[in-house]
């Protein structure tokens, strides 16, 4: 099948196939557009690098068409590597596009899991993401930040809760004696550690591990999950513009200030927009010595709480960007389908997922 460059066709002339793409492609559907868009959107194949080969010993598989795969996987919500396999070598179209002419050229089903492995250690997607983030707010500025996480179910048994050191106590009572050591000082919280700090190093430092949690929903009903939390910062156009995967136990609050300090690096934006569990002053000053606005949902603190401005509870209003982000990323691109385990797998596919939703809103591409 001759290489075909259909880059300039979607970005800038006409969404509609050409007449040569349908001889090679024929009975092109819908789904079948939106890849071929998707993939010229995202270019993988200039982004990661693929394995090199030494000369000596059987050649070794391409990544690329791999990630074509996952891409697709996560475009046609399909749940298993094994069914992946299967709809690839059926659907003639999805296969050439992904990068194989024949069913015979297909990797084995542990060759896809291996190359899950090496991307998920080698972060490339990340930084794949950081690339089309500049490029696509090179020259533009982001008026709003929305900022919030959502629970990610995973397929394994939570890491067992680690019990606190008990401190020992004291059976004299009263004030310490003058040749008593002095108390030692309170230690420093993660937030407060987080102001002075990279985002890289703050991110470090958060649990990643399966973990069990609780919330209480939009009914008031407290629910339960075993494995992870995705805390993301989405433009209001609807770009995911940074993700973190974190164990479900972390507080949304301990995330917000890396999400914020990697965020202004990569674009330039006016307001940041959070609930109430980002009520905390130190993440307020980040993003007041950032340059931003923050807009966050107060909490009642003893039975009062200060008014918001009515612009400010105006802009206020964007902050759903995220949460349609979040139902976007479960219901359409296989963010309740995790069949992996370890939590740079589960990053790594719900990377895929966001890369697609990224491709999907700066195309502006139909449902």
């Amino acid at each position: 099948m001759p290489i075909v460059n259909v880059s300039s066709i979607f970005r800038y002339l006409n969404p509609c196939l050409p007449l040569f793409l349908e001889e090679q492609l024929p009975n092109m559907s819908p789904q079948h557009e939106k890849l071929l868009a998707t993939l010229e959107f995202l270019e993988p194949d200039r982004h990661i690098q693929d394995r090199v080969y030494a000369s000596v010993g059987r050649p070794p598989c391409s990544i690329i068409p791999v990630v074509r795969a996952f891409i697709a996987k996560s475009i046609m919500q399909i749940e298993k590597t094994n069914y992946l396999l299967y709809t690839l070598r059926t659907d003639d179209n999805m296969r050439r596009i992904c990068g194989w002419d024949k069913p015979s050229d297909l990797p084995s089903e542990s060759t896809f899991s291996r190359i899950l492995a090496r991307l998920s250690s080698t972060k490339e997607l990340d930084a794949l993401h950081e690339v089309l983030t500049r490029r696509q707010y090179q020259d533009t500025v982001v008026c709003h930040v929305a900022i919030d996480s959502s629970d990610i179910k995973a397929r394994e048994k939570p890491a067992p809760k680690v019990k606190p050191v008990d401190k020992p106590k004291s059976n004299r009572r009263g004030r310490r004696r003058k040749e008593e050591q002095a108390a030692p000082e309170q230690a420093s919280t993660r937030i407060q550690r987080q102001v002075t700090i990279g985002w890289e190093e703050a991110v470090d430092e958060l649990p990643t591990y399966c973990s069990r949690s609780v919330k209480r929903n939009s009914n008031g009903y407290r629910t339960c999950w075993n494995g992870f939390k995705l805390h993301a910062a989405v433009s209001d156009e609807g770009i995911p513009l940074s993700v973190f995967t974190t164990s479900a136990h972390v507080h949304d609050s301990q995330v917000a200030i890396p999400l914020i300090k990697k965020v202004s690096e990569q674009v330039t934006s006016f307001y940041d927009l959070a609930d109430a569990a980002y009520d905390a002053k130190d993440i307020e000053d980040v993003s007041v010595q950032l340059g931003h606005v923050p807009i966050f949902d107060q909490i009642t603190r003893r039975g009062k709480c200060s008014e918001v401005e009515p612009d400010r509870a105006r802009r206020y209003q964007a902050r759903t960007v995220v949460e349609r982000f979040f139902s976007q990323l479960k219901d359409n691109y296989g963010g309740r389908n995790i069949r992996v385990r370890g939590p740079m797998k589960v990053h790594t596919h719900l990377m895929f997922g966001v890369l697609s939703i990224f491709a999907h809103v700066a195309l502006h591409l139909p449902d």
